[in-house]
């Protein structure tokens, strides 16, 4: 199948380079890469999708960590981080 090259020159794996407006047929490799780059690159307006909201950590359990091993939850001190996720747990009623 025969490609036109919309974009921006580009150089093959052989060294021959593809020049805006130049039809070729593209390799099997070649295919791919474009696939991949246009899958992560977003729409052709330029702008990428969005990234993936990231997880909430307002309430981390290290937000509460006063060293060595010890956290300050509700004006209690525990100690561990499992001792702390659990206490964290069960302020906020889960």
């Amino acid at each position: 199948m025969l490609y036109r090259n919309r974009g921006a020159a580009w150089v093959r794996a052989d060294g021959t380079r593809i020049e805006h407006g130049a039809e070729f047929v593209p390799t099997h490799d070649e295919l791919l890469r474009r696939a991949y780059k246009l899958e992560h690159a977003g729409p052709a307006g330029g702008f990428a999708p969005d990234p993936a909201p990231l997880p909430d950590t307002s309430c981390d359990v290290e937000d509460y960590a006063t060293g060595h091993g010890w956290y300050l939850i509700d004006g209690r001190k525990v100690q561990g981080r499992e001792a702390a996720e659990a206490a964290l747990a069960e302020l906020r009623g889960a």
